[in-house]
Parts: C-alpha cells; structure tokens; sequence
C-alpha cells in the first residue's frame, strides 16, 4: 500500500472512530432479550408497562444510578470487516468493508440510566416512579457515502452517483415518569407510563440527499444538494458536554421540554403460556435554545473540492476542515443559517414476545424488538431459555439476531438473596469478549431490592397466582 494510500485511509478510519472517541459514556442500551423472561425484575415494566411483580403486596426500589446499566453499540460492519493483522501487521481493507454492506446501513448507540426508580403493587394495582438520563444516537448512511469516504471520488468520475439516504440523529434527555399498571382479570394486564422530557443537546441531520457529477476531463464536481441540519448544543465539546454532570448524572433544567408516553398489554391464555406487546417512546422533545439550523439546498452548483492529501500536508484538521468544508458550501451553494426552534421525535420502540413455561423451572421466550427510525424498522428478535436452579438463582441462554443478519450467543444471570437482586446479561458473548469480531456490543448488569409475599422467585405461573 502506498503512502497516499494510507494517508486517504487513515482520515476514513478517523472520521468513524470519532463517533466512538466522542461518546464514550454514550454505549448503553434500551433492553436485554434474556432478562424479558425473570420474574419479579422491576425494570423489565421500562419495557412493557402492563408487566407487574408477583403477589398482592409487593414493592421495590432501584438503586440508585446502579439499578440499570446496559451498554450496547450495533453496527451494519464490524472492526474486522476493515482493519485485520496478518503477519504482525495492520492491513486496511476498505472493499471487504463496502462488501458487508447493504445499499442501507444503521450504527446506533442507546442508555439508559436510572437515576431513581422505585415501585409498590397493591391487589390488582401497580405504581411505579423514576428518573432516567437517557441518550440515542441513530446514524443511517448509504453505502456510495461511505465507499466515497474509503475509496476517494476518483471511483465516479464521468458519472452522477446518488447519494441520498442518509440522516443521523444524536439526542441526550432526561426523563421523568409516572407509571401504572392493572390487571383487568386473571389473565389480562395493561399498563401506562406517561413522561416529562427536558431535552439537554441535540444533533439532527434531518436530511442529507445530493448527486454528484465529476467531469472526466476537467475533474470539476458539480452536483445538487438537499441537506438539513439542526443544532441544539450549549457546550462546545462534548468533553465540556459531560463536565457539566454533577454526581448524580444529572445536567439541570432547560427550556427544552418535551412529552411521552408507553403503552404496554399482557395476556395469559394458560397459566403456563403467556404473550405481551408494548410501544414506548411514543414522543417527541421541542429544541428552543440554544438552537442553530443550517440548510443546503440547490438544483445546480459546481466546485472544486477539498482533497485528503491536502489535509496532510497543510496540516489541517478538525476546526480548520470544518471552516474549509463551509466555505466551499457557502460559496458554490444556498447556504443559510437560521436560529429557529424545531422538534425531533423519540425513536419508538416495538416488542412482542411469547413465553411458555414447562417442567416447572424452565422458560423458553421468542422476542421481536424493533426500533422506527425515519420510517424505517430496525429489528431484532432471540430465542431464549431459562431455568431456576435452586431457590435463589436463574440461569439463561439466548440466541439473538440484529437487523436479520448479526448471529449472536448471549446468557444471563439473575440472583434474588432474599431481597437483594442482583443481575447480569449479555446479548452477545463473543460481543463481550472480543467486540472487534461482532457487530454487536452488550454488556447489562444491575442491583435491586425487591420485596415480596413469596420469599423465592417462581417461573411457575405467569399469572401470579
């Protein structure tokens, strides 16, 4: 590989580790597919609000910032799809990369944290209350984007690609909720959970469509362009960004509110047999301060370009490149900047699940859990076993399957010592071990105290009789 070669490449591999560098604290997840199945893990109700803890009288109480902490990052490409060692050496190989893809990918990042989160079922009635400090970051990019960025623009000359297709949405929020459950009957739960939003820093590139035309005998590029972007961000790092926690992870009231709301149903046919199906994150935040919006759009326009290798050479890089790249924007097409306030949506959230229970101490699950960003289904579905050893432990297996190509191997472990539970799962081992060879990373661990009539935890009966 030549030295310009490596040059090209490396700013590729730069701008992609980036995200990673920058949101560090940012590698949580929304939900584990093993633990769906326990009885009596309050946070399984953050998934499906109609689920309840068993008996009459029942309370629990989270603790504090350690009752759940996920991490999870999914990709369309893994590490090993471009940088791999063979003879003690690091090779780049961008079109093994560009042939893992579809001609539609997705990188996502999500957390949740609970700050506070506690809850008492009385008869038919459950009541729950928390605060969370939540974040979601969804990237979606075609596949011509990224090989432009691998392979350089010399693969299109004398001819118009598109480029459209690709939109990305970073959001850090609190939440406040209320929560309430009832069983109508023996066999039928439903459950509510309205939110309060305040809204802390958004990044949105709404839309960002544009052809381009690189003439093959002059190399001038000209093309259109339809690009969106808006910008609700107080710190001008994100370094600065999480300085401003204080220690309980939280970052203080804003005038960006928003609203809600999780609906959830579960219905027991059998005592043995049950099914539920819930939609959380049905909402939407209003950004007001302080905002930026920034809009690109034309039919025709002609420029030179900027070249990696000048990068090098100038010695150019970050906050220089992003003024050269405005620049060329500003000055070849309609640009303007406005301070409009905006709304974004929440990513809604979708799960249906089945659960059988047989030989009194095993469970075995089948989940779907998709996730609807700009109007497209990210899905994931497991099939999951469990078994009760003894009166305090649970142990599981899960097979799991992101975006119906990423094959993955996951367990969980749940202990109830009296009325402490503690918790860990993982939807993907090798993920865990070796996250370079997956496109999956998850990591679920937390610590409860649940207080119950029934001094042991049964998989026995889904009713709670």
């Amino acid at each position: 590989m030549t030295k310009e070669k490596i040059k090209k490449r490396t700013v590729a591999v730069f701008l992609f580790s980036l995200m990673f560098a920058v949101f560090p604290e940012l590698i949580f997840s929304q939900f584990s597919h093993g633990l769906f199945m326990a009885e009596n893990y309050p946070q399984n109700s953050q998934i499906n609000p109609a689920v309840m803890l068993h008996g009459d009288n029942a309370f629990f109480i989270g603790i504090p910032l350690i009752n759940r902490i996920d991490n999870e990052i999914r990709s369309s490409f893994k590490y090993d799809d471009y940088l791999t060692y063979r003879d003690d050496s690091l090779y780049l190989n961008p079109e093994g990369l560009l042939n893992s893809l579809k001609d539609q990918n997705i990188l996502s990042e999500n957390t949740t944290i609970n700050l506070l989160y506690l809850g008492i079922k009385s008869g038919d009635n459950e009541f729950r209350f928390g605060m969370s400090f939540k974040s979601a970051f969804y990237n979606q990019y075609s596949k011509n984007f990224l090989s432009l960025f691998l392979l350089g623009n010399e693969q299109f000359v004398g001819k118009t690609t598109d480029f459209s297709g690709n939109n990305s949405s970073s959001t850090i929020y609190q939440e406040i909720f209320f929560s309430y459950s009832r069983k109508i009957s023996p066999e039928l739960s439903i459950g509510i959970t309205p939110k309060f939003l305040i809204g802390n820093m958004n990044f949105n590139i709404e839309k960002a469509d544009f052809t381009l035309k690189i003439d093959e005998d002059t190399y001038v590029h000209s093309g259109s362009a339809d690009i969106k972007i808006n910008t609700s961000v107080d710190a001008q790092s994100f370094s600065e960004f999480y300085d401003n926690l204080d220690r309980f992870g939280r970052l203080g009231f804003t005038n960006n509110l928003g609203y809600a709301i999780d609906l959830g149903v579960k219905y027991n046919p059998l005592s043995n047999l049950s099914f539920a199906a819930s939609l959380v994150d049905l909402g939407r935040i209003k950004w007001n301060e302080p905002v930026k919006n920034y809009e690109i759009k034309t039919d025709s326009a002609s420029f030179e370009g900027i070249f990696l290798e000048n990068i090098f050479d100038d010695k150019t890089f970050t906050g220089n490149l992003t003024d050269k790249l405005f620049d060329e924007l500003k000055e070849n097409f309609d640009f303007t900047e406005t301070e409009n306030a905006y709304h974004t949506n929440l990513v809604p959230k979708i799960t249906f699940s089945g659960t059988y229970t047989f030989f009194d101490k095993n469970k075995a699950a089948i989940i779907y859990y998709g996730e609807l960003f700009d109007q497209r289904a990210i899905s994931s579905f497991s099939i999951n076993y469990m078994r009760q050893i003894g009166s305090f432990l649970n142990l599981g297996i899960n097979y799991y399957n992101f975006d119906f190509t990423s094959h993955n191997l996951g367990f969980t472990v749940l202990i109830n010592a009296g009325a402490l539970q503690l918790y860990f799962a993982t939807n993907s081992i090798v993920g865990m071990i070796n996250p370079q060879h997956t496109n999956l990373y998850n990591v679920n661990f937390g610590v409860n105290l649940v207080f119950n009539k029934h001094k042991n935890v049964e998989l026995i009966d889904e009713t709670g009789e």
